[in-house]
């Protein structure tokens, strides 16, 4: 996946949301993965990525401990995103992650973090065995719908 089909996708799944917002949720994102992993886990993770996005991860991680909540307070400041969109947009870019990474790759993340980190991404970090697929888990987050065309 190219470095635009990854912002589209973001923009695809989050609604309407500006292309500026949509780079700054994907790095935002990757930089606070990359604070809570560590090793060189974030380095496994860019070779799968675009460029532009492989920047975010470089260097080792910093292996904080750090709760899913304060990821997404990092997470919100870094993007200069309203706290309560943070969950939110966290998922979405976790998703898109999910689908250019390696099942591999995804199975190392779900050995690092820990189980409330399920949660940033539907693919990610949860364990689909949990609910038998993906699609059954009671969470799941659909795409944003379109915002109808009022004209």
């Amino acid at each position: 996946m190219t470095y635009e089909e990854f912002l589209d996708e973001i923009q695809r799944r989050a609604g309407p949301i500006a292309r500026e917002e949509a780079v700054l949720v994907a790095g935002a994102y990757l930089e606070t993965l990359r604070e809570r992993l560590s090793g060189d886990r974030p380095g496994s993770l860019a070779a799968h990525l675009p460029e532009e996005l492989a920047a975010r991860l470089e260097g080792d991680g910093e292996g904080e401990e750090f709760a899913v909540w304060e990821f997404h307070e990092r997470f919100a400041q870094k993007a200069s995103i309203a706290p309560e969109m943070a969950a939110r947009y966290a998922r979405h870019v976790g998703n898109v992650l999910g689908d250019v990474v390696p099942e591999e790759e995804l199975e190392a993340l779900r050995e690092d973090l820990p189980p409330d980190y399920w949660e940033l991404s539907e693919r990610v970090l949860a364990d689909p065995h949990r609910y038998g697929s993906f699609e059954r888990r009671p969470d799941s987050l659909p795409p944003a719908a379109p915002v109808p065309d009022e004209n």
